[in-house]
This record gives C-alpha cells, sequence and structure tokens, in this order.
C-alpha cells in the first residue's frame, strides 16, 4: 500500500479548505452585490475566456504578476459562467493565495503584531487558549509550517474540522506505523501539535470515533513531541493543548493513557479527570477505579484528601490474592476504600503498620510522590490488609486521626503538587566528586576480574624463497596490507588467475594497504598502462 506524501497532503487538503471557502462565499458576493469596478483583474479574468489562446496565456501571466491583489477579482471568478474561466481563476487563486499566505506568515515572524500576521489561519484561538508569549508564537509557527490545511479547517465549522481532522490524523498514523519500512516517516512537532490542537478545541463539537480513538496514545508517545514536553518551562503551549484533549470526553479504552499521560506531564486535567470518573463509576472495574485513587493522590496530595476520604465507603474490589495459611486457601481482597486509607496514611506520614498495612508504604514509596525511584503506578495488591478483620479497625483509627487533624477543603483552581527532586546521597568525608552508579558498577566489575596476560604476538611466517626462475621475485610483497574482499574484487575486475597476481599489480601500482575501490581503480590504471604484463626482472 503507497501513501502520498506529507507535503503533498497538506497542500491537496490546505487548497481545498480554502478554495471552498472562497468559492462558496464568492457565489454568495457574485449573486448579491453589483458588478465591481472595471479592475484590471477583472479585466484579466474576463480575458481568460478569450478564443485567442495567446492572449489567455497572457492574461495568466498578468494576473500571477499582480499577485494577492488580484485575488478578489479571482473570487469572483470562481462564480464565471465559463467553465475553463472558472478552472483558470481556481489554478490562479491557489497559487495567489499561497504567496499572500507566505507574506503573511514571513510577517508574523518578522512582527507578531502586524496585521498581516493576525490574518494567518488559527492565530486567533490559539492564542485564546496557549497565550502569545516567544515559545507560543515559535510552535505556532511550525504548525503553520505544517498543518496550514489542518488549521484553517477550524474557520469551516465542527463538520469541515471533522473531516479535515479525520484524514489528517489517518495519514499522519498510516506514514509513522507503515508496514514498509522505507516508508515510514515519524511526524514532526508541528504536525503533532497542529493535531492535537484542532482535536482539543473546546469550541468544536467533534465525534468520539475521533477525539476517542485509541491511536492517540501511540501518536502522542513520539520522540518529538515527549521531548518538547519535558522541556520546562517552554513547553507552556503544548501542556495546555495536551489538557485540552485530555479533558474532551473519555472512554475507558482511553481513560489509562490519558492518565498516565497526565501524570507523566504533570497536567492538571488528568486530575479532574480522575475525580469526575470516580463520581460516576458504576460500570467501572475496580482496577480502573484504583488507578483513578493513584492519579488523585499523586497529583493532588493532601489538597484533595477530603476526595479521598470520600471513597472510604467504596467497596469495589480491585485486587484478589488467594493465600494458604494453616494449610487453608485464604482469599484476602483490597478494595478501593482500601486502596484511599493507604494513600490518605502516607499523605499524612502515618504509620501503616499501625492500620495494618505491612506492605503499603513499601509500595507507595517507589511512586512519584516518593523521592527514590519515582514510578506511575502502584501494586495494588501490596494495600490491603494480612486479615479482613483489620479493616473496620484500620478505618475507625483514621476517623480518630481526622476529628484531631481536619482535612482541607478542596481547591476552587485545580492544584497539582510538583513532583520532588530525588535525594542526593551526602558524600563521604573525603571524596571527592562520585561517580554515576553504573559506571561505578563496571568499574568494580573490572577491578575484581583478573586481567588476562598479555597474548604474545604471532609469529610472521618466514617468507618462501624465491622459486627458482621465478620472473617476478623481484617484486616484493611482504608489506602490502590487504582486505580479503578487495583482493578477490582485484582479481575479478582484471581477469587474474589467483589472489597472488592480484598482490603482485597492487605492488607494482605502489598500493601499501588494498583496502578500497579506489585502490582497486589505481591498480586497474596500472595494468591498462602495461597492457597486462607484469614487469619482468631487468625487463
Amino acid at each position: 500500500m503507497s501513501f502520498p506524501s506529507p507535503a503533498a497532503s497538506r497542500i491537496c487538503l490546505a487548497t481545498r479548505l480554502l478554495l471552498g471557502l472562497f468559492f462558496f462565499s464568492s457565489l454568495n458576493v457574485f449573486a448579491q452585490e453589483s458588478p465591481a469596478p472595471e479592475s484590471p483583474g477583472h479585466l484579466l479574468v474576463q480575458q481568460l475566456a478569450d478564443a485567442s489562446f495567446t492572449k489567455r496565456e497572457q492574461a495568466q501571466q498578468e494576473l500571477l504578476k499582480l499577485g494577492p491583489t488580484a485575488q478578489q477579482a479571482l473570487e469572483r471568478g470562481l462564480a464565471h459562467p465559463d467553465a475553463e474561466v472558472r478552472r483558470s481563476c481556481r489554478r490562479l487563486l491557489a497559487d495567489v493565495l499561497e504567496e499572500k499566505y507566505r507574506g503573511e506568515l514571513k510577517a508574523f515572524i518578522e512582527n507578531p503584531e502586524s496585521p498581516a500576521g493576525q490574518m494567518l489561519p488559527a492565530w486567533k484561538r490559539f492564542q485564546e487558549r496557549t497565550g502569545n508569549d516567544p515559545q507560543a508564537r515559535s510552535l505556532f509557527v511550525k504548525m503553520q509550517q505544517a498543518e496550514r490545511g489542518l488549521l484553517a479547517s477550524l474557520d469551516a465549522g465542527n463538520e469541515a474540522a471533522a473531516e479535515a481532522l479525520d484524514t489528517r490524523f489517518r495519514q499522519v498514523y498510516s506514514r509513522t506505523y507503515s508496514r514498509v519500512a522505507n516508508q515510514r516517516k515519524a511526524p514532526s512537532l508541528g504536525t503533532l501539535a497542529a493535531l492535537l490542537f484542532v482535536c482539543g478545541d473546546p469550541q468544536l463539537e467533534l465525534p468520539s470515533t475521533i477525539t476517542d480513538n485509541s491511536y492517540w496514545h501511540n501518536l502522542l508517545q513520539q520522540a518529538s513531541l515527549q521531548q518538547a514536553l519535558g522541556k520546562t518551562p517552554n513547553n507552556r503551549s503544548l501542556r495546555i493543548m495536551l489538557g485540552d484533549w485530555i479533558a474532551k470526553p473519555t472512554s475507558t479504552r482511553s481513560l489509562y493513557n490519558k492518565l498516565r499521560l497526565s501524570l507523566q506531564h504533570e497536567i492538571p486535567a488528568g486530575l479532574q479527570l480522575a475525580m469526575s470518573t470516580l463520581r460516576d463509576a458504576k460500570n467501572l472495574s475496580g482496577s480502573y477505579q484504583a488507578y483513578c485513587v493513584n492519579v488523585i493522590a499523586m497529583m493532588g496530595g493532601k489538597n484533595y484528601s477530603r476526595s479521598l476520604n470520600e471513597l472510604l465507603t467504596n467497596q469495589t474490589v480491585c485486587s484478589r490474592r488467594i493465600l494458604t495459611k494453616n494449610g487453608k486457601k485464604v482469599e484476602l481482597t483490597v478494595e478501593i476504600r482500601d486502596v484511599a486509607l493507604a494513600w490518605l496514611v502516607f499523605l499524612y506520614e502515618q504509620d501503616h503498620k499501625q492500620y495494618g498495612m505491612l506492605q503499603a508504604k513499601a509500595a507507595l514509596d517507589r511512586t512519584r510522590m516518593a523521592t527514590r525511584v519515582p514510578s506511575l503506578s502502584v501494586s495494588t495488591s501490596s494495600l490491603g490488609y494480612s486479615t479482613a478483620s483489620q479493616r473496620p479497625t484500620a478505618i475507625k483509627k483514621w476517623h480518630a486521626f481526622i476529628a484531631d487533624h481536619p482535612l482541607p477543603p478542596i481547591p476552587k483552581k485545580l492544584t497539582v503538587v510538583p513532583r520532588p527532586k530525588a535525594k542526593k546521597s551526602p558524600a563521604k568525608p573525603g571524596a571527592g566528586s562520585k561517580k554515576p552508579d553504573l559506571k561505578e558498577a563496571i568499574d568494580r566489575l573490572r577491578k575484581a576480574i583478573p586481567a588476562k596476560p598479555a597474548a604474545k604476538p604471532a609469529a610472521k611466517p618466514a617468507a618462501k624463497p624465491a622459486a627458482a626462475g621465478d620472473p617476478y621475485a623481484h617484486i616484493d610483497t611482504s608489506k602490502i596490507k590487504f582486505k580479503d574482499k578487495y583482493v578477490t574484487r582485484t582479481v575479478d575486475k582484471l581477469g587474474l588467475d589467483n589472489p597472488d597476481q592480484a598482490k603482485l599489480w597492487a605492488a607494482t601500482a605502489g598500493i601499501n594497504n588494498l583496502n578500497s575501490d579506489s585502490d582497486i581503480k589505481t591498480i586497474k590504471t596500472t595494468y591498462e598502462k602495461l597492457k597486462g604484463k607484469l614487469p619482468k626482472k631487468g625487463g
């Protein structure tokens, strides 16, 4: 299966969208307004219907020279009664619009406040959603250069934007994950940002088949986007766009991926998604509910402890284990209320062992809330009790604690707890700068393995005495260094009988290292110069 090139697809999409908009607006103008004065552009459009081919060609060239000033005349020409004139106007208008766009983009880059720059597709929406700082403008330029047609679809309404987004998304995904290896091409940051921007636009009502497509997660894991998201503080615009996409209506199949991206990049929309999901979790499995609890705790911290406390009545089972005790099989279950309580105890630095949760502290210490080995997931099976009878006692103990330590109100504005920085181990007295752990481990292994005794150099075989009567004994080949494959190529190129002749010709050509095709060319030149006859002693 072959795919159109990204550049060709973008130009085609942009041209269709822009010309479609201009076509309908031109029909309306042509029908409602009185004829415009006989401007040079209007007269040239009329000349496109001339019977003379030369005059038609002349009119086309003159219209192109007029550039953007001919736009209005060409737009009106889209409604001309002559089909040939309409076709010519569509083609010329595409060129004129391209020239106009390039001028507007250049003006925007040089001066973002220029009137021409304000005409760029989607700029008004972009700055309203993400701001107008230098980093945002730089990203917008990349989006324009990569996906101008897709951005232009935003001004054409829900239906046009949905069709453009769906088409472009499928093109990009197919090219990124093509079955043919040499046709694969990773999308640019501009393309990914534009797709994310259109898909997450709060003003658009897009079908869930587009916004909730499971392939989005694969595209959003592309290196160009992940690297840009990791560059703080220059990633504000991308984070806002990612948050808008996460906030779109979500099915179960996309829930986990959206929450994981939120944790990875600290996107506040993920916190809101986790809380709203738990409020309407009738048909949601226990494992998904447990992950939502983890997200609230890891992103919201103590600020959202009230949300966690409300879950202490949720008896949905999220983990089951079968253990053998005293020869009997015992089933231990972990419920959502157990996960919520484990996090509350952790956030308020209480002792899990006093609550009967013997493994919870070690499991939660590995999360992004901890400072050792940050993780985005928690083993829920480690957040339960040794016996089910400990649960009522633990909950009662927690209620007694919060009676003396009231929980804070939930913030009105989404607030994400910043990820703590890893603690550095204190340097030992007298020790210099500490090597990285991996390098230190390699050094220790090298010291532990006894060194092998140095191998004795292999004795060079004694040169064979020249055969009596050998006419080429005077040609010394003992100093030539060579690779066998180039010796074989030399034999084939010159039609020699054996590799020894190839070495003789190399020595004759002054080649000391026969290890490249250029050396073979030098040997061939010498071979042809001597007409295939090696020089004999005294010859």
